[in-house]
């Protein structure tokens, strides 16, 4: 199976990385050069067929990623790419709007009908397109300072779960809904418990929730938000650097 992952650079792009290697080609792209070079001796430790890394910000766009890896067919695409996961509302800076929905919702989409029209002919029901698309708890509740996350989050989501109705055999779309806090800057059991689920479940699964926490955020948020938005404004200012 070949897999392009995007974001790979990030500590869940890791641990996705370690999961699905063995004896799959995995086309790597992120930000971060120098952590993909790192990464990538991991994946080829971990058993993968093959790796190739590209540096690339998705505020580019779709093209230069098509054009380097020209015709190769991807049956797994993985969406872990985001600007704005780790910003709150107030640190959004107006002027940057359009990298912002480059990054979170244009360049992913367009990559997704790109491939099926460049290879039309490659995807069908019993070879179709994957897409993985990670998304977070909060897109789905009222969040007092991360509303602008959660909007990309439900029209990428959006937007890709129309593609797979107009492709019915030839898109397969899973989501994987994280409820649970993960540090950013170390790779823990909870990124690894994240990808080892992907990895068995996502197959036979249109929507993957993951995480006690999450499920009891929800529960609040339909009892009484109010509760929720404080819970969230005291856990921004908590030292932890830790985001949903």
């Amino acid at each position: 199976m070949t897999i392009l992952l995007l974001g790979a650079s990030s500590e869940l792009g890791r641990a996705f990385i370690q999961e699905f290697a063995s004896q799959n080609t995995l086309l790597l792209t992120g930000r971060d050069c120098t952590r993909l070079e790192i990464i990538k001796r991991e994946a080829e430790q971990a058993g993968a067929k093959e790796v190739r890394c590209f540096e690339h910000d998705l505020v580019s766009g779709s093209h230069a990623l098509l054009e380097a890896f020209q015709g190769q067919r991807i049956d797994l695409l993985i969406n872990l790419a985001s600007a704005t996961s780790n910003l709150s509302d107030p640190a959004i800076e107006p002027e940057q709007i359009e990298a912002y929905t480059r990054t979170d919702l244009l360049t992913p989409v367009e990559l997704v009908m790109a491939l099926l029209q460049a290879q039309p002919s490659a995807y069908n029901s019993d070879k179709p397109l994957r897409i993985m698309f990670i998304s977070s708890v909060l897109a789905m509740l009222h969040s007092p300072d991360r509303d602008i996350y959660a909007a990309y989050k439900r029209l990428q989501a959006a937007f890709l779960q129309r593609i797979a109705a107009l492709h019915p055999e030839q898109v397969r779309f899973t989501i994987i809904t994280i409820g649970t806090r993960l540090p950013r800057r170390e790779c823990t059991r909870h990124h690894r418990n994240i990808a080892r689920k992907a990895a068995r479940l996502y197959l036979t699964h249109d929507t993957i929730f993951y995480g006690f926490q999450g499920r009891m955020l929800l529960l609040l948020n339909q009892i009484c938000p109010w509760l929720i938005s404080g819970m969230i404004s005291l856990s921004r200012r908590s030292p932890k650097n830790r985001v949903f």
